[in-house]
């Protein structure tokens, strides 16, 4: 299984952004680069447009991070899209992350996703 960045799950309301804005950038710029990784590890195409990184799995599956600090605040966004446009949450990410390891997706005759040699529906 790959290994999910924590900033996806994480609760950043009680965050506290850097003292100076090098380090409020610099924050951003690794926050990015870990899910923009984890988004390639699962096998997604990525692109990075300022403080977002939205990325599209053969599937279907589409995700979208956002990460920025401000002065007082640091904001995160996570959406996460099912293959027909619904919203979705980040165990769909882990169900991505599952079938990774375990092969490519297959799509199955009533139009849902299956990883070869695994029971893991999307």
């Amino acid at each position: 299984m790959l290994n999910e960045p924590s900033i996806l799950s994480a609760n950043t309301y009680f965050w506290t952004p850097g003292s100076n804005a090098d380090s409020r950038r610099r924050a951003e710029k690794k926050r990015l680069s870990e899910v923009s990784e984890y988004f390639r590890a699962l096998g997604m195409r990525v692109e990075t447009s300022g403080d977002e990184v939205t990325s599209v799995h053969p599937s279907g599956v589409i995700a979208s991070f956002s990460y920025r600090e401000s002065t007082k605040n640091v904001y995160k966004r996570l959406d996460v899209r099912k293959p027909n446009g619904s919203a979705s949450n980040i165990t769909l990410l882990r169900k991505l992350a599952d079938t990774a390891t375990v092969g490519a997706i297959q799509t199955m005759p009533s139009g849902r996703f299956m990883a070869k040699n695994c029971n893991y529906y999307l």
